[in-house]
């Protein structure tokens, strides 16, 4: 059985805002906070007057979130525009230059009100209030704030802090089981990287190079054939062969006895007719090869006697 739930949690619907003012907004640290503002808002009848929000993108926040800037006491007042259930956890991190020390304090209201859900300030180390930097060079630059707690169970707008976690009573599991060339791989899998290179089970590819070479745990291992001439190969399912032709005449690939190519009963010898040519053959079970791919000119027939 799946539990959705969020990350690192056993709350069951938590919903995470956050926000960067400040450097690589549009217009870069706090310089020209020396009026009241909206410095962000997701709300249509609050224009934003001066953009200091720099991430996430607007669309991004909750609807009806705002951030305002109050000149006469050098506070910015937050709106969530989330219906949070509980208080939330609030943190607040300024950005500052060198050597200089601020401290946030913020207010939290009650999550009853429409607006002003929490009031933030900075401070020196003495509690004195700080005001935004004028030049943008030096003193409180911008600040993030990250915003996390429960909301209403049901469908929501904006980004939640979910993710899937795993209760099965009968196994613990440190990731999933999906083939993408790592982990537990489930057998009879077909694995394709992204260089396109075919895996076994194991994640071993090996290349052949000498003349009626055979390898004795074909089975269990994926082939990379280079002028190669192999006789007498017997399908495994689940097998993979890569055969390539590059110079040599009459390189070919022979099925045992009762063994064929595309379910055709006469046909159980693969022939390379031209250099660069090449095959990418697949066992779908221990009697037959399908062929995938052909580059080149390469033929099926019945072995000459």
């Amino acid at each position: 059985m799946s539990l959705f739930r969020p990350v690192n949690s056993a709350e069951s619907n938590l919903f995470t805002i956050r926000a960067s003012f400040g450097i690589d907004s549009q217009l870069g640290n706090f310089n020209n906070l020396d009026q009241d503002c909206i410095i962000a808002s997701n709300d249509s009848n609050i224009p934003i007057s001066r953009l200091y929000l720099a991430s996430p993108s607007t669309n991004n926040l909750p609807l009806n979130f705002v951030v305002e800037y109050q000149q006469s006491t050098n506070s910015f007042l937050v709106t969530y525009g989330k219906q949070f259930t509980q208080q939330p956890n609030v943190n607040i991190t300024p950005h500052s230059s060198d050597g200089f020390v601020c401290l946030p304090s913020i207010q939290k209201k009650s999550l009853k009100e429409n607006n002003n859900h929490l009031i933030i300030k900075f401070v020196d180390i003495s509690g004195s209030n700080i005001t935004p930097s004028v030049d943008g060079l030096q003193g409180l630059l911008g600040f993030d704030i990250e915003i996390i707690g429960p909301i209403k169970i049901g469908i929501t707008t904006g980004n939640s802090n979910k993710g899937w976690a795993i209760n099965d009573v009968n196994g613990v599991y440190s990731f999933m089981d999906i083939n993408l060339g790592s982990g537990n791989i489930a057998p009879e899998s077909v694995i394709i990287s992204k260089n396109l290179k075919f895996l076994s089970g194991n994640g071993n590819v090996k290349t052949f190079s000498s003349n009626n070479l055979i390898p004795s745990d074909y089975g269990n291992t994926v082939w990379e054939l280079n002028n190669v001439a192999l006789t007498n190969i017997t399908p495994q399912k689940g097998m993979f062969i890569i055969l390539y032709r590059n110079g040599l005449s009459n390189s070919s690939i022979q099925l045992s006895e009762n063994c064929f190519f595309n379910n055709n009963s006469i046909e159980n010898k693969l022939t390379f007719e031209t250099n660069n040519s090449s095959a990418i053959l697949y066992a779908p079970n221990d009697s037959l090869f399908i062929i995938l791919n052909t580059n080149g000119t390469v033929s099926t027939g019945v072995l000459s006697v």
